[in-house]
Parts: C-alpha cells; sequence; structure tokens
C-alpha cells in the first residue's frame, strides 16, 4: 500500500512539474534580439507584399559613421494604393518618438520605370522632399548615408547628393527596409568613423 501510494504521489509531481514546465526556446526566432552587429560587410534580400514591409535592424556603432552600398529593384507591387519602396535611415527606439532620417526610394504606380529619391526625415511620408530620379532598370545603383557628430547627415544616391542637418539625440539604429517590392541590397558597409 506505501508502495502504490508512493509511485502514484510521485506520478502526479511529475505530472504537474511536465504541465507548468516552460516550453522550450525557439531557436528559429530571432524576436529577442532586436540588431544585428553594425560594422562590416553585408547583402540582404527583402521582399515585401503590397501594404507590408520588411526590415532589418542594425546598431548604429557611433554618431559618426557611413553606410554606402547598392540597391537593385527586382519587381515592385503596385496596386495603385502602394509604392514600391526601398529604404536605408536611421531611428531610433520604435516608439515614434525618433523619427527616421535617411533614404528612401520609391517606385510610383503613375511612373513604373522611375526611382525616385528623396531625403526622408519624419514620422511621414508626406511631404515629400525628391531629390532626384533615376531610371529603372536592371542594375543596382549606388547609395551612401554619412553622418558626423555635428548631426550633418549626406545622402547620396549614384550621382545625385542631400545634405540636412538633423538631432542625433535619440538615434540608436541603422534601419534597411522594403514595402510592397522585392529588393536587394547588396555588399552594403557599415564604418564607424568615430574610431
Amino acid at each position: 500500500m506505501k508502495r502504490a501510494f508512493a509511485f502514484n504521489l510521485v506520478s502526479a509531481v511529475l505530472s504537474g512539474c511536465a504541465a507548468t514546465a516552460p516550453p522550450p526556446p525557439d531557436h528559429t526566432s530571432q524576436s529577442n534580439i532586436p540588431f544585428e552587429p553594425a560594422v562590416g560587410h553585408f547583402d540582404r534580400d527583402c521582399n515585401a507584399p503590397v501594404g507590408k514591409y520588411q526590415k532589418f535592424d542594425f546598431l548604429l556603432p557611433s554618431k559618426k559613421v557611413r553606410i554606402t552600398g547598392n540597391i537593385q529593384f527586382l519587381g515592385t507591387r503596385e496596386d495603385g494604393r502602394f509604392a514600391g519602396a526601398a529604404s536605408v535611415y536611421l531611428s531610433g527606439a520604435e516608439d515614434g518618438q525618433t523619427p527616421a532620417i535617411g533614404l528612401q526610394t520609391y517606385v510610383m504606380p503613375d511612373s513604373p520605370y522611375m526611382v525616385r529619391l528623396e531625403l526622408h526625415s519624419g514620422g511621414s511620408l508626406k511631404p515629400r522632399s525628391e531629390f532626384a530620379s533615376l531610371p529603372l532598370t536592371s542594375t543596382p545603383f549606388a547609395f551612401s548615408l554619412t553622418l558626423d557628430d555635428t548631426g550633418r547627415l549626406v545622402v547620396s544616391a549614384e550621382h545625385s547628393v542631400s545634405t540636412r542637418r538633423i538631432d542625433l539625440k535619440g538615434l540608436t539604429r541603422i534601419v534597411l527596409s522594403c514595402s510592397a517590392a522585392h529588393v536587394s541590397f547588396t555588399d552594403v558597409a557599415i564604418v564607424d568613423r568615430a574610431q
């Protein structure tokens, strides 16, 4: 009798522990790793449907940084409401307090053979501050963002350049993103110029 009671007690305790144990960690999810290391060279394939976006976050190594690389539109998914877009920008926390500041490229539904370039600096996409446009081709185009510790941001794509003085407060990350498009970011380099 004692042996049966002890066995039942141990079984009940073990099954109770198994039922309340936390699930094993999900090693395929990186939601607990919000940023990738920043300094280095890399490529990213970005593919987002209409009305959605995909992004890649990197730690901003310092307030004196240069980001270079190439952008290639592999396809856009305009439906009359959304422009295919690819962006490289600086930002802070995703709390809406720090605006996204950097290069935004987009292909409008009314001009599907042109890539428009703007120096984006704010949470809203309007008004647009377009500084150039390029023909949409099957070849990538070069971009760069150069930030110095005084807040001077220089954005270029191909041979077009735009400059703006920005507030450095709250900037913590570099973001590559796309929306309503399939975009290839290649040979992206992030160089910490403060070292």
